[in-house]
């Protein structure tokens, strides 16, 4: 049976849920983490990736869920910020002071202007900004690309029509050019289709293919799919 796999990164779980193409779930995997993930500034985003993809090991040879069974995966997890440097890596957040932020709400467009003001070198030495779901589906595919919720997280959209598109002022307002900023892909698209190491190390099928985004509900992730007309 096809199953699409769903990524949720919300509170203090990371949670793994199968779907079948009529949205019925048929797998559930749950695991708690330390640091929530409203708290994104005090984790470093590649333990973040490790953790979802020891967890997606686990799940596959505690027999929870059949790599082979796997159509597309989405992801969806709370607000963050990612800045990514000259060398395709992230930026540790300790390199930006960001283990004194003290607020638990604390928005990624505040953390992001603040951030590139006290380190303007930074922001000239920026390949990209993302989310941390765009740094996922960057480590699993290799392709850049964001959703309509990070564009508006990062009050870097335009206001007639917030989240779909990027706003030439704000970005200027930053010292940010467009080049700066990932593709805003509407969340059911596909991006990318999984690399070699992880179809090696997972067992997962070639031509596994990642999505944008996605709801919490997993349900939706028929999406993902590209369904054909009538079906």
């Amino acid at each position: 049976m096809s199953m699409l796999l769903g990524i949720d990164l919300q509170g203090h779980s990371i949670t793994l849920q199968g779907v079948d193409r009529r949205g019925q779930r048929i797998a559930y995997v749950e695991e708690s983490v330390s640091v929530p993930f409203s708290s994104w500034w005090q984790v470093h985003p590649d333990e973040r990736v490790r953790s979802v993809r020891a967890l997606l090991l686990h799940a596959f040879q505690e027999g929870k869920m059949r790599p082979a069974s796997i159509a597309a995966v989405g992801i969806s997890c709370e607000p963050g910020l990612v800045l990514v440097d000259s060398e395709m890596e992230p930026v540790p957040p300790r390199a930006l002071n960001w283990n004194q932020i003290e607020s638990k709400h604390q928005q990624p467009g505040t953390v992001l202007r603040e951030s590139l003001q006290q380190y303007p070198m930074v922001a000239r030495n920026l390949i990209t900004v993302m989310d941390l779901q765009d740094w996922l589906r960057y480590r699993w595919t290799g392709a850049v690309a964001t959703t309509r919720s990070f564009a508006w997280s990062s009050e870097l959209s335009r206001q007639s029509s917030p989240g779909e598109h990027w706003d030439a002022n704000a970005l200027d307002s930053l010292g940010l050019g467009s080049s700066q900023v990932p593709p805003v892909i509407p969340s059911p698209h596909r991006i990318g289709t999984i690399q070699e190491d992880l179809v090696r190390e997972t067992g997962l099928p070639r031509g596994t293919w990642v999505c944008a985004g996605t709801s919490p509900r997993a349900a939706r992730l028929w999406l993902a799919v590209e369904p054909r007309e009538g079906v």
